[in-house]
């Protein structure tokens, strides 16, 4: 069985994305162009080094022809197409990762993807009276998947804040483009972005208060 040992690190230097080897890749070289899953592909800042590296031929002059990306809305789904993917290593969530180990998969974390969510954010639709987490009590908000890295950040968010999950409503709403669509129409009030994002839609959504670091402090 793989252990995982010392996976939640706190505070500032906490990460919330992870690198996740399957340990079948561990006996065997894949020697044919094969996909790779990185959460969110295209959406968010997480898929750039990957960019670089099929465009700049790192991959092949390093004995793997990644040539495509296989993306996901993030927890579960992300580690479950690591495991279906040609070659089985991926980008996930933290929280999405550990409970797979526990729940049995052999998979292995090999490294952080990400040490910050400096970027990441709650937005609300341009005329919101809505400014802060505090606000949010009796809301509806928005999220990307449960495991998520998004799911993580509002749980660790509310509990800072004296809030529990029971004063709020949370909804899997699926990828970046999906949280902004249901904020801008209404169906909730609260939604998960990011920096490029918000920049995307400023005519739509304006930035919840800070960023997600103040929150996850109190």
């Amino acid at each position: 069985m793989v252990r995982a040992r010392k996976l939640f690190r706190t505070g500032r230097s906490g990460f919330f994305l992870v690198l996740l080897v399957s340990v079948i890749a561990l006996v065997s070289r894949v020697v044919q162009a094969e996909t790779i899953t990185v959460t969110h592909w295209g959406g968010q800042f997480y898929g750039v080094p990957y960019a670089v590296a099929m465009e700049k031929g790192f991959f092949s002059k390093n004995g793997v022809d990644v040539t495509g990306i296989l993306t996901a809305a993030g927890g579960g789904t992300a580690v479950r197409n690591t495991l279906a993917g040609g070659i089985p290593f991926g980008e996930v969530s933290l929280a999405a990762a550990v409970q797979a180990i526990n729940s049995g998969q052999k998979l292995i974390i090999v490294g952080a993807g990400a040490q910050t969510v400096a970027d990441l954010m709650w937005v609300v639709k341009k005329d919101s009276p809505l400014t802060g987490i505090k606000d949010l009590v009796g809301r509806q908000i928005a999220y990307t998947a449960p495991g998520s890295v998004s799911n993580m950040l509002i749980l660790m968010a509310l509990k800072a804040n004296g809030i529990t999950q029971s004063q709020v409503k949370l909804v899997p709403a699926g990828d970046l483009g999906a949280n902004i669509s249901a904020v801008s129409s209404g169906a909730v009030d609260a939604a998960f972005s990011d920096e490029l994002v918000l920049a995307q839609n400023r005519e739509l959504v304006k930035r919840c208060s800070w960023h997600v670091m103040r929150w996850t402090r109190g």
